[in-house]
């Protein structure tokens, strides 16, 4: 008689186990078909765009090892965790290479050099790379005062630099383009300068606390910009990296170019930067423009911790905590080496 309800204790305990995994395996299957509908419509989108190539390319002054051969430029950076970072900015080259033929500049810290096998992959992806001298933060905060300091984000601002172009895009490698965003230079780069402005950008998001995130009601996400290159701009951004007071060891950059650029920056459409924040703090926005977007942006979870790259406990269940596993599978399945198949 002791023994019956063992029995049923570990029956019911069975049937839980068995349950559960029909429910995960489900939604794995799921998630796997909503990821593989994402990938379509990357493959099956228009013939590529293609800009008219230059009569002769022109080297960079920025990097003369590096020339410029069409108007604008798609620009980012990689300084920091090569092995994963790298295979992220692979992959970001081969979604953008699939949709145009505008150049792909990869600023590279002339003391920080990309390992060679990261280097074989960004050519293969498209990327071209621009090396540069680093440009450090305030002079009062340590280089690893913050995991932004010590990626050296204030590099970034030699893309005002890159005078060879009417403009660039300036770009974290942690996005996919899942349309083409080229669209950006000939749809709101002339908007924007009719605007009389030079610098664009998509608003932060959350605009309101959601769990640990936000609110960023009035900030710019640094992101995702549409920069028009100029030396005077560039030489001010830096010499005020001191002068100007701003939030350096939270946002850094961002902080820096919301500040100088203060009621001065044309605002872009969400779709440029799709952050996935948005898709458990601001649902209704997620659906209303995520047919549209261009450029999508792993914000709050790294696609590569979903399967391949655990070293916290958490890092197996972020995407699934922010709801975008499909888009972190399809991450997954852009090939390093060949891209988009």
């Amino acid at each position: 008689m002791s023994r019956t309800p063992r029995v049923y204790k570990f029956a019911i305990l069975f049937f839980f186990l068995v349950t559960c995994m029909f429910f995960v395996t489900v939604h794995r299957v799921i998630v796997a078909k909503k990821a593989l509908m994402l990938l379509s419509a990357i493959q099956f989108t228009q013939p590529q765009t293609v800009f008219p190539p230059r009569a002769v390319r022109t080297p960079l002054s920025l990097c003369p090892e590096a020339a410029a051969s069409t108007e604008f430029a798609f620009v980012a950076m990689l300084s920091s965790d090569f092995e994963l970072y790298g295979i992220a900015a692979a992959k970001l080259g081969h979604t953008l290479r699939h949709h145009s033929n505008l150049d792909l500049i990869m600023l590279e810290l002339n003391t920080k050099p990309i390992p060679r096998d990261t280097r074989v992959l960004l050519h293969r992806a498209g990327w071209t790379t621009c090396r540069v001298s680093i440009i450090r933060g305030p002079s009062h905060l340590a280089d690893d005062a913050s995991r932004f300091l010590r990626a050296s984000v204030y590099t970034k601002l030699h893309a005002w630099q890159l005078v060879e172009y009417s403009a660039v895009a300036m770009i974290d490698v942690d996005m996919l383009a899942t349309k083409d965003p080229s669209d950006i230079f000939t749809t709101e780069l002339p908007h924007m300068l009719a605007a009389n402005k030079s610098l664009g950008a998509v608003h932060d998001h959350p605009l309101h606390k959601c769990n640990t995130m936000g609110p960023y009601p009035s900030s710019f996400s640094a992101g995702m910009m549409l920069i028009k290159p100029g030396t005077d701009t560039y030489t001010r951004l830096v010499n005020s990296i001191d002068r100007l007071q701003h939030n350096s060891e939270i946002d850094a950059e961002q902080a820096l170019i919301n500040t100088f650029f203060t009621n001065a920056i044309f605002e872009l459409p969400f779709r440029y930067n799709a952050n996935t924040v948005v898709r458990v703090c601001e649902p209704a926005l997620w659906l209303e423009h995520k047919n549209e977007f261009r450029l999508v942006h792993y914000t709050v979870s790294k696609p590569w911790t979903h399967s391949t790259r655990w070293t916290t406990f958490e890092d197996p269940f972020i995407c699934w905590f922010w709801r975008v596993e499909d888009y972190c599978v399809l991450w997954n399945m852009i090939d390093v080496r060949t891209g988009v198949q």
